[in-house]
C-alpha cells in the first residue's frame, strides 16, 4: 500500500487541528487521488470526509460497493478508515468538503488499482 503526500483535497478555506474545510476541483476523465492521480484507486485515512458536489455526474465509491453517480447537492460521506474513491466523467467536479477527526495531517493509504470498479 502506498502513502500519498497531500492530506486533503484542494486548498482549504478553514483549517485547524480538528477540522479542515474548502473547495475541491477535479478535471474531466480523472479520479480523485489527492496527490498521485492514480485513476480509480481506492484510498483511506483516519479523517472523516464530507463532500457536497456543486456539479453533477461524478462517480463515488465507498467500501466494497461499485461506483455510483451523484448529482449536485447530494451529500457524500466517507467514514473514518473506509476505502473510497471518486472519478469524473465528461464534466469537471467542483465540490465543497469538510474533513474532521483523526490527525488531519495524516497521509492517505492507497489500497486499490486504476481499474478497480470499472466495467
Amino acid at each position: 500500500m502506498d502513502r500519498i503526500d497531500e492530506p486533503h483535497p484542494g486548498a482549504p478555506l478553514a483549517e485547524d487541528d480538528r477540522l479542515c474545510a474548502g473547495a475541491a476541483r477535479e478535471v474531466p476523465d480523472t479520479a480523485q487521488q489527492v496527490a498521485v492521480r492514480d485513476p480509480g484507486a481506492d484510498h483511506h485515512h483516519v479523517a472523516e470526509e464530507i463532500y457536497v458536489p456543486l456539479t453533477g455526474g461524478t462517480e463515488w465509491r465507498m467500501g466494497e460497493g461499485g461506483f455510483r453517480k451523484r448529482e449536485a447537492g447530494q451529500v457524500v460521506h466517507h467514514a473514518s478508515n473506509v476505502n473510497h474513491a471518486m472519478r469524473t466523467g465528461n464534466e469537471p467536479l467542483l465540490a465543497l468538503y469538510i474533513w474532521r477527526g483523526g490527525p488531519l495531517a495524516q497521509k492517505s493509504t492507497i489500497t486499490g488499482t486504476a481499474t478497480q470498479g470499472r466495467s
